[in-house]
């Protein structure tokens, strides 16, 4: 028993559904909006969803779509002439905070310091933490304790923990440097003179 507006009776009791939805598929509209536009011209709603759209897409065997394609190609056409109208000067380049922390760590290249003393007084529990308090915890025991000094702008910690938590990776060695694998016998086995059996 189909129930009046509800999925695959829908389709039942309106069969020139599937060719306006077979249509719209083909001009490029998506699933979402072929159900509103669907749903729209049936009496009472007709309560039909977008998986529902794709489903029938598919029994009736419609051409399939890339992943990406979520918009008409005339949608597509328009923001590709909305772009090319708009200067093409180049972009400065955005960097975030915490990679303009890495450049001046990698620039330094000194050691991390030595973790800071902090005083009992000064740190704070998690629930007593601020917005711009520090969040290295200095105890390993509990009760678990923070630093709580004032953070730098756009990452979690202080300066001082900051820079132990964020350390500068080492510099890659170049392809040169590198040692070719062998196997782990190999240097047994070219030692070894072959004896007949």
């Amino acid at each position: 028993m189909t129930v009046k507006g509800q999925g695959a009776g829908v389709w039942g009791e309106y069969p020139e559904l599937a060719d306006q939805c077979m249509k719209l598929w083909k001009d490029g509209v998506s699933a979402s909006v072929i159900a509103y536009r669907l749903n729209a011209s049936i009496p009472g709603g007709g309560g039909l969803s977008r998986n529902a759209v794709i489903g029938k897409i598919y029994r009736m065997g419609g051409p399939s779509r890339d992943r990406t394609h979520h918009a008409s190609q005339r949608h597509l056409t328009r923001i590709r002439k909305q772009r090319e109208a708009k200067s093409h000067r180049p972009l400065p380049k955005r960097q975030s905070t915490f990679g303009a922390y890495l450049a001046g760590l990698k620039a330094d290249k000194l050691p991390p310091p030595e973790p800071p003393f902090i005083p009992e007084a000064e740190r704070k529990s998690l629930l007593d933490l601020e917005a711009h308090d520090c969040r290295f915890p200095v105890t390993a025991d509990k009760p678990f304790m923070f630093c709580a000094r004032k953070k730098l702008p756009g990452l979690p910690y202080c300066a001082d923990h900051a820079r132990i938590a964020y350390q500068a990776p080492p510099p890659r060695k170049s392809l040169s440097e590198h040692k070719p694998m062998l196997h782990p016998f190999s240097s047994a086995l070219a030692s070894k003179e072959m004896e007949p059996a």
